[in-house]
């Protein structure tokens, strides 16, 4: 028989930090967190597609009028635009409310970088994570964004948690992660 071998010891800390959430922590990783879900090139491109086909395909059958339809379409547009703009409010404010449940004001939040993987810590979590998990990572202004190798919806990770060395030691580690 075999022996199991535990893969998954992070070994010794290259980089390590914590912050303190604050008031507007909860807001900022809601916002990264739909930009990077909702602000692909291929959801835009499709949001775009069916924002012009829905006027496209029921003005020629609401107006047999050629000026009418020219007006009913640019109604339609913007009905249709303001949909997704309201499907997106709708789910944003829930998971603000979750992750500043999560993440209450004065919590601390901390990271700890090794040669094979993270730990993040939160005030009601810890999670080891491999490097081999992703495929890429995004730095936004707030946040660090972990594209994954399997799905498509990534980790969002606060960027008050990295220095630019570690950042850059990160991004070179991820890449370079089989």
């Amino acid at each position: 028989m075999g022996e199991l071998v535990d893969d998954t010891r992070p070994g010794p800390v290259r980089f390590e930090r914590s912050f303190t959430v604050d008031s507007g922590f909860a807001g900022r990783m809601t916002a990264v967190s739909f930009r990077t879900v909702l602000l692909t090139r291929w959801r835009v491109i499709r949001i775009a597609a069916v924002s012009l086909a829905v006027p496209g395909v029921i003005t020629p059958i609401l107006s047999p009028d050629p000026v009418a339809r020219v007006g009913l379409f640019i109604l339609l547009l913007v009905a249709v635009l303001s949909f997704y703009a309201l499907a997106v409010l709708i789910a944003a404010i829930p998971a603000r409310k979750q992750i500043g449940e999560r993440h209450p004001v004065g919590s601390k939040y901390s990271i700890a970088l090794t040669d094979t993987s993270m730990t993040l810590t939160d005030p009601k979590l810890t999670a080891t994570l491999s490097y081999t998990l992703y495929k890429s990572l995004r730095i936004y202004k707030d946040a660090i964004a972990l594209r994954p190798r399997r799905g498509s919806i990534p980790a969002v990770v606060p960027r008050e948690l990295f220095t630019e060395e570690s950042l850059s030691w990160l991004e070179s580690t991820v890449n370079n992660a089989v």
